[in-house]
């Protein structure tokens, strides 16, 4: 029996006007989102970063963030823009699948086809 694991790879990374901790904080608010959303059947998804628990803390909470998800040689790709007033940040993701089976993480058949990712 093998489970089917999901890694992200950062594509690209683009940003107007937001301080390098906003940066940081808002890749993490991407990454676990992505990660939350990329087990369910949407393809698109917002958020007002408000109701997330830290955002208020990191300096965040006036941020919203739009998920979009579409599929490229059979790889997922998610794109997630924040944005508050004068300040933008858009981040580019795929997913690679993997299957762990006999203790070893191995690309799965799927990820054979494709665009390189690094």
């Amino acid at each position: 029996m093998s489970k089917i694991y999901y890694r992200a790879i950062i594509e690209d990374v683009q940003n107007e006007k937001c301080t390098e901790s906003e940066i940081l904080s808002l890749l993490d608010v991407f990454e676990y989102t992505v990660k939350t959303i990329a087990t369910t059947l949407a393809k698109k998804a917002w958020f007002d970063l408000k109701d997330f628990s830290t955002a208020k803390e990191r300096g965040i909470d006036r941020f919203t963030l739009s998920l979009h998800k579409q599929t490229i040689n059979k790889q997922e790709q998610w794109t997630g823009v924040f944005e508050y007033g004068q300040k933008k940040s858009v981040y580019l993701v795929f997913l690679r699948r993997f299957k762990l089976a006999h203790h070893l993480l191995q690309p799965s058949p799927q990820d054979q086809v494709g665009v390189p990712l690094i």
